[in-house]
This record gives structure tokens, sequence and C-alpha cells, in this order.
């Protein structure tokens, strides 16, 4: 009985270890080369609102807390390879809502919600020839909101 305690301890134990939280995903792209990394304030959040013009792309930021920003410009192939496994380890813990891939380009959706399915954010992951992004909007920021929230 205890070895097969301690069999379910360790193969949990190891299931949480690639549970990634979107922090310490950012965390892991500002380490790739040719990083940058922004999170963006309330405040500077108000200021961008009060610019923008397109009513659906309002009621959507009107709903975002926080943003914050990882940005990697001119990737290699094996930065880029590295940003797209850092990114897709999301699924992990966060739901998958699409994954879609074009020539040059990946791009990956992931949402966050509470047990009672309330959203608290999503997170954007971009992955091109020219630079990858991923891009979290912490909130009450649903799926009806992706849309409105690409135009920016």
């Amino acid at each position: 009985m205890k070895k097969i305690l301690m069999t379910l301890a360790l193969v949990f134990a190891s299931q949480m270890a690639f549970c990634q939280t979107i922090d310490e995903v950012l965390e892991k792209v500002k380490a790739l080369p040719n990083a940058q990394y922004q999170e963006i304030s309330k405040e500077m959040m108000a200021f961008a609102l009060a610019q923008i013009n397109d009513e659906p792309t309002k009621k959507a930021m009107q709903k975002v807390e926080s943003m914050t920003m990882g940005m990697v410009s001119s990737p290699t192939e094996e930065t880029r390879a590295a940003f797209i496994d850092i990114v897709s380890s999301l699924k992990n813990r966060y739901n998958k809502v699409t994954e879609e891939q074009e020539e040059g380009q990946k791009m990956f959706v992931f949402s966050d919600t509470d047990d009672a399915g309330k959203p608290l954010g999503l997170v954007i992951g971009v992955s091109e020839n020219e630079g990858c992004q991923i891009i979290y909007f912490k909130g009450n920021v649903g799926l009806e909101d992706l849309e409105a929230l690409g135009n920016l």
C-alpha cells in the first residue's frame, strides 16, 4: 500500500511540475534571445482605452485589468521552436481555445477560468518568422472578447 501511495505522489508531483502558470511562461520568454517584456499598468490601460474608437474593442478592453506582453524580435528557428514549446506548455494548466498553423505562423489561444467557469483572462501566443509574441489579458475577459482584442 505504501508503494502505491508513493507512486501516486510521485506521479502527481511530476504532473504538477509540467503545469506552468502564465507568470512562469512569461519569465521563460523573457530569457529568450532578443526578448522584450512589457507590463501595462492600469493607468496606461485607461489612457489606451480613451484612444480606442471601435466600440466592440473598447467594450472588451474595459474588462481588462492588466496586460502583459513578451516579444522576441528576429528569432532564429531554434528560438521560435523554444517559444512554441514554452507557450504550448500552458495547455497543461489552462483551457486551450485554439491552435492554428499557417505557413510561417503558429497561433495559440488559452483561456483562464475559475472553478465556476468565470473568465479570469486570455493568453494569445503567436510565432512568426519576423517575431514571436505572447500577450496575457488579465480580467473578466472571455472568448467572446477575442476578436475585438485582436483588433489592437
